[in-house]
């Protein structure tokens, strides 16, 4: 039976085997025959789908796996062609696909110009420990954490090696559920295409033929000593913060104000004002906008006003005028950094001065590239960084964050980590955790080039601005007088789930009522938490949130490990300790009992 599966086409044969591990392997082997003949560089043979327990496509449905774009759209899977049903395939006529003996596992395959692969060198380099196996036929190297989440931890991911040299890889989150191998691979060695064989010194590619010599080029690298490059300062926009001649991120949740912050930086570069907090002066320059989701006429425009931007050194790019029609009309589309780039540099040619690029959002301007697929997205941000280095403008990329959960704010930007890793700083617009909900934060997730450990507080106020048609209300950015030092990670921490938080606050409060007289034991701790519905995982969580202090009391069997507040009176917690452990010990004796009840003082917890 033939039938287009969404994603592909299903080529579907009917057997009659037990689903035992011989059988299995029968029918791996068989794919693996199958993908040795047939596979090319446009298809591929899915060898995964060896087991008959897997649920197959029901026909009819639409296949929506990933983002519906043009390049891959979502699609009715259907049957094409459903003959009447035959004989089945025979285990005879399987085995006559499979070779008699096991092929000799290969030395690593060489294709065309890009150079052999080893594996164990990979991971190595990748710095992510692992443990090796087999599974299913398949060598098997489970990572203690997923390359793209460090969240997933030990053995939710796995890197693959078939017999053949074939490589796979698989997390068992949904959020990673669209990372394969060479997304793996392009973590650490870019693109495939920037890994074959280049053009050498002689201007040939490897394996061409050099006229002038007749000698065939060979495959080199181009090196540079140290001691013969200039050393160059770098060169800033914002101190310590954003850069010229580099690509910066920003990304936070919509409606904290990123588009706000871009409009004080704008007014600021155009102006050639002073930078909050540090005061320093910004030289004056242009400012080049590409915004996706404001109005120039009702936002951008009264919100530059509103911060006081000179309005002359402010430029929109609003589309691409691609053709005109017979009346001279012009034929606009949006514009995208795949196809566009040159006309951007052209506009920056014809604007001259110009300081400062703002992309917002970032995954409007990709075209037909997949927001999700490393690959793509560095071959996208690679001519966009060296088009900022030739021009020495700082290009600000904003995105919006994903809805995965977990703290880690470098894994919660959206899109493909790509975005994040091949910025050069990345900042997050969150809520401030201890504020009333008014104050935003502006801090640093990653700083290759500068200070990573402060960032910036600001609010949100109204504003008025005149217009022909009369008063504007707008909005603009109030920035806070001093920096902060809450990091990325905490400030995301608080805007996770709304049920989690609340899990972890009653926790807090959980142990700073049971543990102000004094340290307890882990045991007795734990033993409360269950009884109080408190999951021990969150029990830990907030057992750091309040620097609580662990120590061993006691040595060997009779040993205790106590937790215990900081700044709890150092007599109050050692009578604790004691009065526990001899409680434990009389609790082991008595099989059960313990009569022992501490007397609990209350302090005056104003201190903590």
């Amino acid at each position: 039976m033939v039938a287009e599966s969404g994603n592909g086409v299903h080529l579907l044969y009917p057997v009659d085997l037990l689903n035992d591990e011989a059988n299995r392997d029968l029918i791996k082997g068989v794919l693996g025959t199958v993908a040795e003949r047939f596979d090319d560089d446009d298809t591929k043979l899915d060898q995964s789908v060896f087991n008959a327990a897997r649920i197959t496509k029901l026909y009819g449905v639409v296949a929506n796996k990933g983002d519906h774009i043009p390049l891959a759209p979502w699609r009715l899977s259907r049957i094409i062609n459903a003959p009447e049903r035959n004989a089945v395939v025979t285990i005879e006529q399987l085995r006559a696909l499979v070779p008699v003996a096991p092929a000799k596992l290969p030395a690593a395959k060489r294709r065309g110009n890009y150079p052999a692969f080893d594996l164990l060198d990979f991971l190595t380099r990748l710095g992510i420990g692992y443990r090796q196996d087999m599974h299913e036929g398949r060598e098997r190297f489970k990572l203690d954490h997923c390359p793209f989440n460090a969240d997933h931890g030990c053995g939710e991911a796995a890197i693959f090696q078939k017999a053949g040299g074939e490589l796979g890889f698989k997390c068992q989150h949904a959020s990673c559920v669209d990372y394969r191998w060479q997304d793996v691979r392009e973590l650490l060695d870019g693109p495939r295409e920037s890994r074959a064989g280049r053009a050498t010194a002689n201007g040939n590619r490897p394996g061409e033929q050099n006229a002038a010599t007749g000698t065939a080029g060979a495959l080199r690298v181009t090196y540079r000593r140290v001691s013969d490059v200039q050393a160059q300062p770098i060169r800033w926009l914002w101190q310590g913060r954003i850069a010229r001649g580099k690509v910066s991120m920003i990304a936070g949740n919509p409606g904290l104000g990123k588009s706000q912050l871009t409009a004080s930086m704008a007014a600021i570069v155009s102006t050639g004002g002073l930078w909050p907090v540090d005061r320093t002066r910004c030289t004056q320059g242009n400012v080049i906008f590409l915004s996706a989701e404001d109005d120039a006429a009702d936002t951008i425009r009264p919100r530059l006003e509103a911060v006081g931007a000179d309005l002359n050194r402010v430029f929109v790019l609003d589309a691409v005028v691609e053709s005109y029609t017979a009346d001279g009309a012009e034929v606009r589309r949006a514009f995208n950094l795949k196809n566009d780039l040159a006309k951007l540099e052209t506009l920056l040619i014809e604007v001259g001065d110009a300081a400062l690029i703002v992309i917002d959002p970032v995954t409007a301007y990709l075209g037909d590239c997949d927001s999700h697929k490393n690959a793509e997205i560095r071959a996208l941000i690679a001519p966009l960084s060296e088009l900022a280095a030739r021009h020495g403008v700082a290009v600000v990329c904003v995105s919006h964050l994903n809805k995965a959960g977990g703290s880690d704010a470098l894994m919660r930007v959206q899109g493909s980590l790509a975005f994040v890793a091949a910025s050069r700083a990345a900042f997050l617009v969150a809520k401030d955790p201890a504020g009333d909900g008014t104050r935003r934060l502006f801090v640093p997730m990653k700083n290759n080039i500068g200070n990573d450990q402060t960032g910036l507080a600001f609010a949100i106020e109204s504003a008025e601005v005149p217009s022909a048609a009369g008063h504007i209300e707008t909005s603009r950015i109030k920035w806070g007088a001093e920096s902060v030092t809450v990091t990325a990670d905490e400030a995301m921490t608080s805007q996770g789930d709304p049920e989690e938080r609340s899990a972890l606050k009653d926790a807090k409060q959980f142990l700073i009522e049971l543990l102000k007289n004094g340290a307890l034991s882990s045991k007795v701790i734990r033993a409360d938490a269950n009884g109080a519905a408190h999951s021990w995982r969150t029990i830990e969580r907030a057992r750091v949130a309040l620097n609580i202090q662990v120590n061993r009391a006691g040595f060997g069997k009779g040993g205790i490990w106590t937790w215990r507040l900081p700044h709890t009176p150092p007599n109050t917690a050692i009578e604790s300790i004691e009065r526990h452990t001899n409680c434990a010990a009389a609790y082991e004796k008595s099989g059960g009992l313990c009569e022992e009840k501490p007397k609990r003082n209350e302090p005056d917890w104003e201190e903590f």
